[in-house]
């Protein structure tokens, strides 16, 4: 068997997903062992690997990442310390510990009851979290945690005691199918997750003065008080988990009319509808002003993706729509939380965001999430709304409903 991998991979893919003509050219490609390929995939290797890489890679197998620095067409690799796979419970009183979490909201929040664990076998330990930048407003939404710092490729990590990377620990964890997310965590860095209280299992958040403020000058200048409000978010990163966009207008559209004021949610504005009762802030939030707003929510409808995980992480009822990941491994510690799952013999697959479903042309979306009704949907946002606020929104004759 031969292994070979991409230089540039992320912008290659990039293009292929665009323009599947496009050629890969032979200055691409470069062919590995079997061994060189599982040392790449074990520290996470993906930009532009040569083997000089590789054989630094050799030298410190059990490193799980390095940080790259690239000088002209020269690729150094500067390590300040080795990265750690595991917890050293023996060494806690006065440490300064960096969990490091590249990745989306629920893959960050997921950190932050592995810092309130670390936190409560030591008074005297900090935790750091390192995120991607533009997820830094979650740390100041949570006591879960000390602080946080901006992941970057180069970074100074001399002054950590103990520097602890979550890459890999969902997307290249086959265990990550067969348990919580939260415990996969925990299983990641070697403590059982086992002896976690279930009540210590999942993230908290509690909105900063500038979230709640924002928030509330949103439910004054739209007059929401006392009115049912419902946050919608519109997409996952991924077409993989994400529901198709005229099922979200159809189903959006069917509660405003019911006087169910909308919210919106979503990084872009190209999915984003209009109509009475529906208010759009899409691409106005802050991740920060975001967790205010879903906090003064009555319900949350997401697919797998952030806003369901900020919801979560705020008692805030979910509605959750789920196919290619197996929701309970997500919701199942969240109050309030259902959700429907698509039904299709290949569900759920456990596909990332880089895998192609092969049920699906390019830039569709998947059967198993095609295939979740908006009558379906309704009908659990309507069983929530009822059995919490005692408020019912039965459909009579509408197009839901067909």
């Amino acid at each position: 068997m031969r292994f070979i991998m991409l230089r540039n991979a992320s912008s290659i893919t990039g293009a292929l997903e665009h323009s599947p003509e496009q050629v890969i050219k032979k200055d691409d490609i470069i062919e590995v062992t079997e061994d060189d390929f599982q040392i790449l995939m074990d520290t996470r290797l993906f930009k532009e690997p040569n083997r000089e890489d590789i054989q630094k890679f050799r030298e410190k197998k059990t490193a799980l990442r390095e940080f790259l620095v690239t000088k002209g067409n020269a690729k150094q690799i500067q390590t300040e310390r080795t990265l750690s796979k595991k917890l050293d419970v023996t060494n806690l009183k006065n440490a300064n510990i960096l969990l490091v979490r590249e990745g989306g909201i629920g893959d960050v929040l997921y950190t932050f009851p592995v810092a309130q664990y670390i936190r409560s076998l030591e008074n005297s330990a900090k935790v750091t979290i390192s995120v991607n930048k533009r997820l830094l407003g979650l740390l100041t939404c949570t006591r879960q945690a000390d602080t946080g710092i901006a992941f970057e490729k180069q970074m100074d990590i001399s002054k950590y005691t103990q520097v602890l990377s979550f890459r890999g620990a969902i997307e290249a964890n086959p265990k990550a199918e067969k348990m919580h997310m939260v415990e996969a965590y925990f299983d990641w860095i070697g403590i059982d997750p086992n002896q976690i209280p279930v009540e210590q299992r999942k993230p908290v958040l509690v909105p900063s003065e500038h979230a709640k403020e924002n928030a509330e000058r949103i439910w004054h200048q739209w007059g929401l008080k006392d009115n049912l409000v419902v946050g919608m978010a519109l997409r996952a990163s991924s077409r993989l988990r994400s529901w198709p966009p005229e099922y979200n207008k159809e189903l959006g559209l069917a509660l405003a009319r019911r006087n169910v004021k909308i919210i919106l949610f979503d990084l872009g504005t190209d999915l984003e509808f209009g109509g009475k009762n529906i208010i759009s802030y899409c691409g106005k939030l802050s991740i920060e002003e975001l967790v205010g707003v879903i906090s003064k929510c009555n319900l949350v409808i997401s697919p797998d993706t952030g806003a369901a995980h900020i919801a979560g992480s705020l008692n805030v009822p979910i509605v959750g729509i789920f196919a290619a990941f197996e929701p309970k491994f997500r919701l199942a510690y969240y109050k309030n939380a259902i959700w429907t799952q698509g039904k299709r013999e290949c569900a759920p697959c456990f596909h990332h965001i880089s895998k192609q479903c092969k049920d699906t042309a390019l830039g569709d979306y998947p059967p198993c999430m095609k295939e979740i009704t908006v009558k379906e949907v309704y009908q659990l946002v309507r069983e929530q709304i009822k059995k919490l606020y005692n408020v019912d929104i039965s459909l009579k004759q509408d197009a839901a409903q067909q």
